[in-house]
């Protein structure tokens, strides 16, 4: 066999690819005997990460894109994986986050385990959510990465494989245009909301109640919307076209068979750590998009002073606060809030940033940051039960952490604007902050909003919700 070149062939030669990836991770299992994972690492030209992507068999997948356009990863496959048993294991999500640090540790180049855990690892499971299980990470065999402009493709071994193991894997890797694009997944056939208007007016009716009472001074309700399709839809599809329409999101996939995944465009950053060094945020506080560019500033100056959602905001700057406290230390914050302005909608939005203290782990960090008022109330932790009885459905990784970890870094977004595909059906989540003054019609509005990027973007707009109804024929996003 030739010696290899530096780089890996154009887009039509993928058997030179191939054999880069083959000779590589012989040379790291020979190279570093003690790890108990090899990466082989080949640059390529001309890859869309999503369109490798799609081109890859049914079956285990993830994708991640940063809000910055500097950091894509598409995986394919398993070679390792993280996880609880099963979706109630009892393990304890800090000794894992442990063990999967040390399997990083004891690796042979830059693995990256990528994944999340439930949004409330004590509650009941819904069935759709059982594959993702309560802590789920995974080291793809096969993954696409891109960093600033570069394009890499990686393979992925445990020593105790062997390299038969990936024989088979390697001769199944697909190219763009081996096969169709994926289609569209068609006009929802049916879509119904839990809960529905007038259950959600209960619960919201009941949460000011529990407001009044000083339970809480916030608490985060959600809806699940879910559409109900002729044939199973396809995450790529969905991938592709968030990509062009969510900016300024972290666009995610985690998608553990080929009936199961959850993805979204999230805002929300819950942490990024480069070795000790803290960035988070506060997100809070929500007013629509407007096309007139005029009517739009107005919105934005309006929710930059309207006190219920400087309230609102206000709750989520000081549970973080409070939560960095235990982890960080010179730790500091924007002054006032400023506008995240997204496709649909614009939010108020403070940014952190601090150092490590000493000792300090990601499983310290997801337990000390999630789930953050923004998602869940204030005080922290006072809402759960009441979140579990008003929304009557399993959030699952909804409003939950979601990112990857690697040896000297992690980046974790929290998982809102997101749905999960389970078979022919999607169940589309987004919740809303009530505090004393919250109403029932705006909140549910506002949610509307927040899944519009996934509604607008099927064929004809989607199903819609219609003056609060449930509606199965025509319309538009309102």
């Amino acid at each position: 066999m030739s010696a290899p070149r530096e780089r890996g062939g154009p887009l039509g030669d993928p058997e030179d690819i191939r054999r880069q990836l083959v000779v590589r991770l012989e040379r790291a299992l020979a190279a570093r005997p003690e790890c108990e994972l090899v990466r082989a690492d080949v640059l390529v030209e001309g890859v869309d990460a999503l369109d490798w992507l799609g081109a890859q068999p049914p079956g285990a997948r993830g994708y991640w894109a940063d809000r910055e356009s500097e950091f894509e990863l598409a995986g394919v496959g398993r070679a390792d994986m993280v996880a609880a048993s099963d979706a109630t294991d009892a393990n304890d999500d800090a000794a894992l986050m442990a063990e999967l640090h040390r399997r990083i540790d004891n690796a042979a180049g830059r693995v990256r385990y990528f994944g999340g855990l439930r949004f409330d690892p004590t509650g009941p499971c819904g069935s759709e959510w059982a594959p993702f299980r309560r802590f789920r990470f995974v080291l793809p065999r096969f993954e696409l990465v891109r960093r600033a402009g570069v394009a890499t493709l990686s393979c992925n071994l445990r020593r105790d494989e062997g390299m038969h193991a990936v024989d088979g894997e390697l001769a199944a890797l697909a190219w763009p245009g081996d096969g169709p694009p994926a289609p569209s997944p068609g006009r929802p056939l049916q879509r119904r909301d839990r809960p529905d208007p007038t259950q959600w007016d209960i619960a919201i009716a009941r949460a000011l109640d529990r407001i009044r009472s000083d339970a809480y001074r916030k608490i985060v309700l959600a809806r699940r919307a879910t559409l109900q399709f002729k044939a199973p839809p396809r995450s790529d599809w969905f991938l592709r076209r968030l990509r062009t329409c969510a900016t300024r999101s972290f666009l995610f996939c985690f998608q553990p068979d080929a009936s199961h995944a959850f993805l979204g465009a999230s805002p929300e950053r819950l942490y990024c750590r480069e070795d000790r060094l803290l960035r988070t945020e506060a997100i809070a506080g929500t007013c629509p998009r407007h096309a007139d560019p005029d009517r739009d500033r107005a919105a934005g100056q309006e929710l930059l002073s309207r006190e219920k959602d400087r309230r609102e905001h206000r709750y989520v700057v000081d549970g973080i606060g409070e939560a960095l406290d235990a982890v960080a230390e010179d730790w500091r914050c924007d002054p006032e809030p400023e506008l995240l302005r997204l496709t649909h909608a614009q939010h108020l939005a403070t940014r952190f940033r601090g150092v490590l203290r000493d000792g300090i782990t990601d499983g310290d960090l997801l337990r000390a940051l999630h789930p953050t008022p923004a998602v869940e109330g204030y005080p922290r932790l006072a809402a759960m039960a009441d979140i579990a009885q008003f929304e009557q459905f399993d959030r699952g990784y909804f409003a939950a952490p979601v990112g990857w970890v690697e040896r000297e870094a992690a980046q974790f977004a929290v998982g809102i604007r997101s749905g999960l595909i389970e078979g022919s059906r999607l169940h589309l989540y987004s919740g809303a902050g009530v505090v004393e003054g919250s109403d029932p019609a705006e909140e549910w509005q506002e949610i509307e909003n927040k899944i519009a990027d996934f509604l607008e973007i099927l064929p004809t707009g989607g199903v819609s919700s219609v003056g609060r109804g449930v509606s199965t024929a025509g319309g538009g996003n309102p």
